[in-house]
């Protein structure tokens, strides 16, 4: 109820009350202003569709206030109604690009978490269902009389392996996404030591597969 509350305030409250502001004080220029950065600032504050509509339904509820309370409205010459009607629609103009750029933003954002949702999900599920069908076996193995040793080491082998797998994808996307959070740094790294740190802790299949990699 307090978030609707809120959001209610927000979407017919602004339009309205500065638009009676910008009426009762005889729209001068600081009003002026103040009306154009609000547009601006209430098309960052909601979607831009609901900003539209509440800009929509807020101007005519003002001017309806203004004459049900009887709030004097000076009368300005013409030149100074198009001057403001370029201004305003001009932060409206602005108002409603920003809006819907950052609606675009958020959604290409969100186009790309899920992506990588997608992606780590099919990097997960196809080890995942290697270790099933290694589990099958490895039960299979196990009911006969007499298991074979080295087919069951070949299979823990290959289990462990797919294990490690899964272990880096996750340790990738962990990464990536604290890549995005960094704070600057400004001292100095010995990267010998870091990279030598990282391949020893590099989990390698094989002995034979650890030698291939020099420092």
């Amino acid at each position: 109820p307090a978030t609707w509350l809120f959001c209610g305030m927000v979407w017919l409250t602004l339009p309205v009350y500065f638009t009676w502001m910008y009426l009762a004080n005889g729209r001068n220029t600081v009003w002026l202003a103040t009306m154009s950065m609000v547009i601006l600032i209430y098309y960052q504050l909601t979607d831009w569709r609901l900003a539209t509509l509440g800009l929509l339904l807020g101007l005519p509820v003002a001017g309806l206030v203004c004459a049900t309370f009887g709030t004097p409205v000076r009368v300005v010459p013409f030149e100074e109604v198009a001057t403001h009607t370029v201004l305003l629609g001009f932060a409206w103009y602005m108002g409603l690009v920003l809006g819907i750029s950052a609606h675009n933003l958020r959604r290409e954002q969100l186009k790309q978490v899920l992506g990588t949702m997608g992606i780590l999900a099919h990097e997960l599920r196809t080890p995942l269902a290697t270790m099933s069908l290694i589990g099958d076996a490895v039960r299979q193995e196990a009911l006969q009389a007499g298991p074979d040793p080295a087919l069951l080491g070949q299979l823990a082998g290959r289990l462990r392996s797919q294990v490690r797998h899964m272990n880096r994808q996750i340790d990738m996307q962990i990464t990536n996404a604290r890549l995005m959070h960094l704070r600057p740094r400004h001292e100095p790294v010995a990267v010998g030591a870091v990279v030598r740190a990282r391949v020893g802790a590099y989990p390698f299949r094989s002995p034979s597969e650890r030698d291939c990699v020099q420092v």
